[in-house]
């Protein structure tokens, strides 16, 4: 066997650059109009990823309940709990142990991608804007070490 990487972790890496350059240079343009907050950029970012994530949540519930149910499939019941819902519903699938390690929900263990994805965004999003969202330098530090902080831990929970 070819020692060369799987062909699913290069689309994902594909997607990721192209996704950075994308938003950044719309962030960076948005950004030259002193009334593109961090709130603009969240609002944005928000509707374009939740408009979809979420209606694909709940049909990974009814699938995945089918599966669990109907066919026995036992690999599903570990992560087909409320709270791993609620995790994978706030960004926070995959993360590190020390905030409670919970998996992707369901049989969708792809959506670890988006939990990156989405930190990055909010971690690149205040590293710009932030400082416009809020008025204390002490507040703008403390939000950028909270997004800094998840997304370290998501990066470390990632198996």
């Amino acid at each position: 066997k070819p020692n060369f990487p799987d062909l699913q972790k290069i689309g994902v890496i594909l997607f990721f650059l192209i996704s950075g350059f994308l938003i950044t240079y719309t962030t960076l343009r948005k950004a030259n109009n002193e009334w593109y907050t961090f709130k603009e950029y969240y609002i944005e970012r928000f509707s374009r990823i939740y408009i979809v994530y979420v209606p694909v949540l709940i049909l990974i519930v009814f699938l995945d309940f089918y599966l669990f149910i109907y066919l026995a499939e036992p690999n599903v019941h570990n992560s087909y709990n409320a709270l791993t819902f609620i995790y994978n519903l706030l960004m926070l699938q995959d993360a590190h142990s020390i905030i409670g390690g919970y998996t992707s929900f369901g049989t969708a263990r792809i959506l670890w991608t988006l939990a990156m994805f989405w930190w990055i965004y909010m971690l690149f999003g205040w590293l710009i804007l932030g400082s416009r969202t809020v008025n204390k330098y002490f507040l703008y530090i403390l939000i950028l070490i909270l997004f800094l902080f998840i997304t370290i831990l998501i990066g470390m929970g990632i198996r």
